[in-house]
């Protein structure tokens, strides 16, 4: 391994300053609403999208240290696209622990063949990583299938485009970040919403930003800022998912074709087969191949109705993206759409599904005649995007809390209770 290309990409260690002149850094640092997020002690396993700022998050884990006392030569930074192999990855921590080193920060692991075996010797050989803190990340939870690394001291984490109650965090007022809670309770959603109400302007303008750019930095900063998300920024994220898809021998023209079907059946129900003759894909094998890979490149999440209490996989399915721009990105790129403000009730239906699921609930959707959009537990959500709704709303399923969605309107009297979305997405 070339010394030197590692020296390279460590400009701080001659200078300490030059960590604010980083390029991730320097942006990072420079916009007025600044998402920093802050270094945690202990070892770290990092996946998620690209795009979504894991490499500007381990360059201000840096940068935390060095402000903070931390000699800069004694942290590592290496994205290990440059890594021929494991061994490689080996020689780096062992070079750099000679040195005296206290952090390694190694980008994008999963680029390296057999990865999980430099990781694995990392953590069990106590002359690589005795006095190290190591961070790893990586783009895609198919590697995860393989390695959960049980009993390794590491945690695993996922560091996806940021959630309405995040997105909040970072563009919302002072008065209002105060407020937003640290942690979602289901059951408690009808009891904590009134606290919010004094801020519903606000929720809601922010809200509206998110719908068209989610919760990706560049897009939100574009739109925020500069009033417009720059159409090299949709081939840019575009460019993440077709090429992520390439590089594991699929084609990108069927990828198209099933995105395509999504967007045009998106919030409903389908199956397999239905969705394949739609698309003319030969075979619904391939259409649940494709579905699968894009889920754990973290594009989108399935959801299935209860069968006898489990979820049938073969039977029909809802799809969401999850993030609201990317599905702007598939609509771009597969229909020609840009902007649809007719899908924006589905568009508005996803991001409350990605709030359950980011909270790890586990999430259906029920039919009794009507379909109930979600279901967790003992409770219910009908998401209605529209000037007027009532409690008749929610579909005749007997569930203990009842919950109706709605753009705007409020009713906490009756037995199915009503609250504006944007507030319910910021509390999870």
């Amino acid at each position: 391994m070339d010394w030197n290309s590692v020296i390279s990409q460590n400009p701080w260690w001659n200078n300490a300053e030059e960590i604010e002149k980083d390029v991730e850094v320097s942006y990072a640092i420079s916009k007025e609403k600044q998402f920093l997020p802050e270094f945690v002690e202990g070892n770290h396993l990092i996946f998620g999208p690209r795009q979504t700022g894991k490499t500007t998050y381990l360059k201000l884990c840096i940068r935390e240290l060095i402000n903070k006392g931390t000699p800069a030569n004694q942290c590592l930074y290496f994205v290990c696209n440059l890594v021929m192999s494991n061994q490689d990855v080996i020689d780096i921590v062992s070079l750099f622990k000679k040195s005296g080193g206290k952090y390694v920060f190694l980008d994008e692991i999963s680029f390296v063949k057999n990865w999980e075996r430099s990781v694995k010797q990392i953590l069990e050989i106590k002359d690589l990583n005795e006095g190290i803190t190591f961070y790893f990340t990586g783009s895609t939870i198919l590697e995860l299938q393989k390695e959960r690394f049980p009993g390794r001291p590491i945690k695993i984490k996922e560091f996806l485009p940021l959630s309405f109650r995040e997105f909040c965090n970072v563009f919302g007022s002072n008065k209002l970040k105060n407020e937003i809670p640290k942690k979602f309770n289901l059951d408690n959603t009808v009891k904590n919403a009134p606290k919010f109400f004094p801020f519903i302007t606000e929720i809601d303008k922010l809200f509206n930003f998110y719908i068209h750019c989610g919760g990706f930095l560049r897009s939100a900063y574009e739109l925020i800022e500069e009033g417009k998300i720059k159409e090299e920024t949709f081939q840019i994220y575009w460019n993440w998912i077709a090429g992520d898809i390439s590089s594991i021998g699929l084609s990108e023209r069927t990828l198209s074709a099933v995105l395509k079907g999504i967007v045009k059946r998106y919030s409903s129900s389908f199956s397999l087969s239905s969705l394949a003759k739609e698309v003319e894909i030969p075979s619904h094998v391939t259409v649940r191949n494709y579905l699968e890979v894009l889920e754990s490149l973290y594009v989108l999440r399935s959801y299935w109705k209860e069968y006898d209490k489990t979820p049938f996989f073969r039977k029909e399915r809802k799809v969401y993206f999850i993030d609201p721009f990317i599905f702007h990105i598939a609509s771009f790129k597969t229909l020609g759409i840009m902007e649809t403000p007719d899908e924006t009730p589905k568009i508005v239906e996803g991001i409350v599904g990605e709030c359950l699921r980011r909270n790890k609930l586990n999430v259906k959707f029920l039919r009794s005649g009507k379909e109930l959009d979600f279901a967790s537990g003992k409770v219910g959500i009908e998401v209605k995007w529209q000037e007027k709704v009532s409690t008749k709303d929610f579909p005749k399923i007997n569930l203990a809390q009842k919950i109706v969605l709605s753009k705007k309107d409020i009713d906490l009297k009756e037995q199915v209770k009503v609250i504006p979305v944007s507030v319910f997405a910021l509390m999870s």
